[in-house]
C-alpha cells in the first residue's frame, strides 16, 4: 500500500489545507500534526511525508484515508 500514493502527494496534504472530513480521526490528528511541524520547519517535509507513508502503510483502517487526501 505504501508505493499506491505519490511522495507530491503526501507533500501536498502535509502542506495544504484540504478538508479531511472523510478521514479517519486518527489520520486527522496525525496529519494536523506533521501539518503543524511541517509549518513549523519546513525543512522536514520528506521526514515527514515518510511518516504519513508509514502510517497508511501500517494501518489498514486507513487505506480509505488516502482517497481523501
Amino acid at each position: 500500500m505504501s508505493n499506491v500514493v505519490s511522495d507530491s502527494v503526501l507533500a501536498r496534504a502535509l502542506t495544504i489545507q484540504k478538508d479531511l472530513s472523510g478521514a479517519s480521526l486518527a489520520a486527522k490528528i496525525l496529519i494536523a500534526h506533521l501539518r503543524w511541524e511541517v509549518s513549523a520547519n519546513p525543512s522536514t517535509l520528506a521526514t515527514k511525508a515518510a511518516e504519513l507513508r508509514a502510517f497508511f502503510a501500517q494501518n489498514a483502517f486507513a487505506a480509505k484515508d488516502i482517497a481523501v487526501l
